[in-house]
């Protein structure tokens, strides 16, 4: 390296180079065509990916891969899943969610699940990690139209190699809209 790149980042303010935070945003559609589901609109950004595996037929699968590895303080990452009348999905992550520590910003993020009439979304990621000091705040939105069916389950763990000294996880925020019949399922999981 050269003596005047060298000063150049010496000279960097501090800040800047703390701002260098990770992204990712996903946002996928998805109707049914007769008896199979398909793909109508795949938006990938920053460090979140998704795959289409060939699994079973007539339910599409999808695999969220996060190639930051992880997320620490000021990392913001959103998901959004939107299924059409009769579509059906599989989606989850390739390998657990690690939460590594923060000396500031909570790492944030995103779910939004969008199901029409008669859909049904599978949600099952692998398991959050929370390492010592870590800050996570998680929101979840759900929209479930008539008969549109929807199973999540999310688990999280601290990391016990380490001792966890500190860290914040803030109160997740589950938010459910739905119409018709599956009204009184879908306000049980509301929480504040």
């Amino acid at each position: 390296m050269s003596r005047a790149v060298v000063e150049r980042l010496r000279l960097a303010p501090p800040e800047r180079l703390l701002a260098n935070r990770a992204t990712g945003r996903i946002r996928l559609s998805v109707d049914a065509k007769g008896s199979r589901t398909h793909r109508t609109s795949v938006h990938e950004a920053g460090s979140l990916r998704v795959r289409f595996p060939t699994t079973a037929p007539g339910m599409l699968e999808a695999v969220l891969i996060n190639t930051a590895g992880g997320m620490t303080g000021g990392d913001d990452f959103s998901i959004s899943l939107s299924l059409d009348e009769g579509a059906q999905l599989l989606a989850g992550t390739a390998a657990a969610e690690k939460i590594y520590r923060s000396t500031g910003a909570d790492s944030a993020l995103a779910l939004t699940i969008d199901a029409a009439t008669g859909s049904r979304c599978i949600w099952l990621p692998q398991e959050t990690i929370l390492f010592d000091r870590a800050r996570l705040s998680r929101r979840i939105d759900v929209s479930l139209s008539t008969n549109a069916r929807l199973l999540m389950a999310e688990a999280g763990w601290r990391d016990r190699a380490h001792a966890f000294a500190s860290g914040s996880r803030k109160r997740r925020r589950c938010h459910c809209h739905s119409v018709g019949r599956t009204r009184r399922r879908a306000d049980d999981c509301r929480r504040t």
